[in-house]
């Protein structure tokens, strides 16, 4: 009685499991990629291409975006919407990509303000950032051409490590070369203008002043 009992508890307790993960399964993508690693030099706009597949009988939107990680340590992160029918199989895998912007993170060295008459040496150790690219299925294509913004039911992932490249810069003077000419212009001007106006102020006199006479 008591084996009955077991056997009927197990029976249910696999039947939930089912239930539970059916709907899981009945749709969502898998990931292929080749890299796990970028080397991007920073303030840059970089693309990555990835592929999706779809083993499941239900059709599929995948998009893609980044982990909290490297979400942190870009500045926009842009992807694809792809549609991934049903059925798609990792040999068939269709290409996703997406973009992503690096900021500024290594100092400058700059004699006026943060901006102005910089240069950069790159003495500083590479930094890197690791993370997880992130595929997911999107509620459809339409107006989700970010992948922050979309609507996602399952995700998948693939690890990311971004190293971030110095480049080395010097001093550009060339701004300070086009103010001093445009102040030594504007000086000649002055006083092209001055010595105009003063002979004219002369000639003035000299024709109002009596003619002497005999």
């Amino acid at each position: 009685m008591l084996m009955n009992k077991n056997r009927r508890f197990i029976f249910a307790a696999l039947f939930l499991v089912v239930v539970v993960t059916l709907p899981m399964m009945s749709a969502g993508v898998g990931i292929k990629w080749s890299q796990e690693s970028s080397l991007v030099p920073e303030n840059t706009k970089v693309c990555m291409t990835y592929n999706v597949y779809n083993p499941w009988p239900e059709d599929s939107y995948a998009t893609i975006s980044l982990s909290q990680d490297l979400m942190q340590i870009v500045d926009y992160v842009g992807s694809d919407v792809v549609f991934v029918p049903s059925g798609t199989s990792s040999s068939e895998a269709l290409p996703i990509k997406f973009c992503f912007k690096t900021p500024k993170v290594y100092k400058k060295d700059c004699w006026i303000g943060n901006s102005l008459l910089c240069k950069q040496d790159c003495t500083e150790e590479m930094k890197t950032y690791e993370g997880e690219v992130l595929v997911q299925e999107a509620a459809s294509s339409e107006g989700a051409q970010s992948a922050q913004g979309s609507a996602t039911q399952m995700a998948v992932s693939a690890p990311l490590r971004i190293r971030v490249q110095c480049v080395k810069t010097g001093r550009n003077f060339t701004a300070i070369y086009a103010l001093i000419g445009i102040i030594a212009a504007v000086l000649l001007v002055i006083n092209l203008a001055k010595r105009k106006r003063e002979g004219k102020e002369k000639e003035s006199k000299n024709k109002k002043k009596p003619s002497k006479k005999k």
